[in-house]
């Protein structure tokens, strides 16, 4: 069929997701500065280690352990990470790559997590220039998150498409492209060098995307 879509993720295949953590990290490491008298620089640093190291969800619990800090704190930090306002930017070929798409196709997002945060984000990278459908996945929403297939017959509905016209591009195998193939979404992996998810493999060949690419300039040739 013939593609008229396509749809995007958002964290880590748009823009790199580490400079919206980092951000946050500098937001909890200014409040830090303010409520316990911490060095901000320093606090960063030791948070951006525990990323690194592998702590996602658990990296505040981990750093207040380490400090002697008493777990009570946990909320405060946690609220300013979560509404502190994004400074984060494309990847470098995203804003030309989304201009000559938009000469082509229609284009869509597809992207779970806090509704505030990606609302944040799609601000801060004013995505609404190039994106005319958006299907966001929020707190309330976390039985249709993906991999359900749920989210992408929404946004086929808002662009009145079969998912045979549409191509997914996403980032993670663990959840990106198990329901846009169950919708009938060709389906695009982009593995960049880096990325948080570039290591992970598919659990399963239902978890495997149809394309892989390395950036998204190579999303053209796909279409040709």
């Amino acid at each position: 069929m013939t593609i008229k879509a396509v749809i995007f993720d958002l964290d880590d295949t748009l823009y790199p997701e580490r400079d919206y953590v980092r951000g946050g990290f500098r937001a909890v490491g200014e409040w830090a500065g303010r409520r316990l008298n911490l060095s901000p620089v320093i606090v960063r640093a030791q948070l951006d280690s525990l990323f690194d190291g592998g702590f996602r969800g658990d990296a505040f619990q981990w750093w207040l352990s380490e400090q002697g800090l008493p777990e009570s704190l946990l909320p405060e930090m946690v609220a300013t990470y979560r509404e502190h306002e994004p400074r984060i930017a494309f990847y470098p070929e995203t804003e030309a790559v989304l201009d000559a798409l938009k000469r082509r196709f229609h284009l869509g997002l597809v992207t779970e997590g806090r509704r505030a945060a990606q609302e944040a984000k799609i601000r801060a990278l004013d995505l609404t220039r190039w994106i005319e459908a958006v299907v966001i996945l929020g707190e309330k929403d976390r039985a249709q998150w993906k991999p359900s297939i749920k989210p992408f017959h929404r946004i086929l509905g808002m662009l009145a498409l079969a998912g045979g016209n549409a191509v997914y591009v996403g980032d993670n195998p663990r959840k990106d492209f198990r329901g846009a193939r169950g919708a009938g979404l060709q389906t695009v992996r982009i593995r960049r060098a880096g990325g948080l998810y570039a290591g992970e493999e598919p659990a399963a060949a239902e978890d495997a995307p149809d394309r892989e690419i390395h950036v998204l300039d190579e999303l053209g040739a796909l279409f040709e």
